[in-house]
C-alpha cells in the first residue's frame, strides 16, 4: 500500500512540470513578440540595466489599464500561495524539532506556530534583500535561483546515502557535518571576506547546536572531556581551516568549478557524520 501510494505521489507531482512548461512558453513567447517589436527608449535602458525587468516592462508598456491590475493581481497572488506554503511548513518543521526540548501542545502550540510563521517571514525579507545583492554577481534572479541548490545539494546527496545504506549515522551529527559542507561550498564559491563572516556565523551556529544538545541530553550525558575535545576539534578545526583558506583564496573567484560542489560536500558530509557519530554524546536511557 504505502509503494503504491509513493507511485501515486510521483505521478502527480509532474503535473508541477506543467506550470513550469507554462512558464518557459511566457519567455519564449516575449522573445518573439520582441524580435518584432524591438524595444527602444527608457523600455530598453531599463531592461538592458536588469534583464529581470523585461515582463514588468511587457506589462506596463503593452496592456491596457484593466488588464494591467489583473496581471498584476495575478502575479502576485502566485507569490503569496508559495510563500505562505513555505512559512507553514517551516513553522510546523521547527515546532516539530522542539519537542525534544520541551514539549508545546494545545492552545500554546497555536501560539507559538503563529510567532515562527511572522519571525521565518521577517528572516526570508531579510534573505530576500540580500539575494537582491547577491543576484548581480550571477546576471540576475534566474541564474541566482538555479545556482542556489549547488550549495546544498552535498548535504543532501550525503543524506540519501546515509539513509540507502543505512549507515549508522545519528541525527546531530548529521545536522552538523550538513552545515559544515554547506561552508565548504561557500568558501570554495566565494573566498575571502565574504566567506569569511560566513563561516564565523556557521561556527557559532554549530557552537548554539552543541548548548542544544547539552540541554536536551544533560550534563553527565554530554560532558566527557576527551569527547568533548574530540568534538570540538572535529567541527571547529575544519571550519579554522576554512577561514584559512577563505583568506588565502583569491576574492572575486571561485576556487572550483561549480560540477565539483556536490561531491565535494557529500564527502564532507559523510566523513565527518561518520567520525562525530563516532565521538557523539551518550545515547539516552529511557
Amino acid at each position: 500500500a504505502n509503494v503504491r501510494e509513493a507511485r501515486k505521489a510521483i505521478v502527480c507531482s509532474y503535473g508541477a512540470m506543467f506550470v513550469t512548461v507554462l512558464v518557459g512558453c511566457v519567455g519564449l513567447a516575449l522573445y518573439a513578440y520582441y524580435q518584432q517589436q524591438p524595444l527602444q527608449g527608457e523600455h530598453l535602458e531599463s531592461v538592458q540595466a536588469k534583464c529581470d525587468r523585461l515582463f514588468v516592462v511587457f506589462i506596463a508598456s503593452v496592456f491596457e489599464s484593466p488588464w494591467k491590475g489583473l496581471i498584476i493581481a495575478g502575479v502576485l497572488a502566485a507569490a503569496i500561495s508559495s510563500l505562505d506554503s513555505i512559512l507553514a511548513a517551516l513553522s510546523q518543521t521547527t515546532l516539530a524539532l522542539t519537542k525534544s526540548i520541551w514539549s508545546v501542545g494545545g492552545a500554546r502550540a497555536l501560539k507559538f506556530s503563529r510567532a515562527l510563521v511572522l519571525a521565518y517571514g521577517l528572516i526570508l525579507c531579510v534573505i530576500a534583500l540580500f539575494c537582491d545583492q547577491l543576484a548581480q554577481r550571477y546576471g540576475g534572479v534566474l541564474n541566482l535561483a538555479l545556482a542556489m541548490p549547488l550549495y546544498t545539494q552535498g548535504a543532501v546527496l550525503g543524506a540519501f546515502f546515509i539513509a540507502f545504506y543505512k549507515l549508522a549515522v545519528r541525527p546531530h551529527a548529521y545536522h552538523t557535518a550538513a552545515i559544515v559542507s554547506v561552508a565548504t561550498t561557500v568558501v570554495l564559491q566565494w573566498p575571502g571576506r565574504a566567506s569569511l563572516r560566513m563561516v564565523v556565523l556557521i561556527a557559532a551556529g554549530v557552537c548554539a547546536l552543541g548548548l542544544v544538545d547539552l540541554v536536551r541530553l544533560g550534563w553527565r550525558a554530554w560532558f566527557h572531556p576527551p569527547r568533548l575535545l574530540a568534538r570540538a576539534a572535529l567541527v571547529l578545526g575544519p571550519l579554522g581551516l576554512l577561514a584559512w583558506v577563505a583568506q588565502r583564496l583569491p576574492p572575486g573567484q571561485a576556487a572550483v568549478s561549480w560540477v565539483w560542489n556536490g561531491l565535494i560536500g557529500c564527502a564532507v558530509t559523510l566523513g565527518l557524520a561518520s567520525l562525530w557519530s563516532r565521538i557523539g554524546p551518550a545515547p539516552e536511557r529511557g
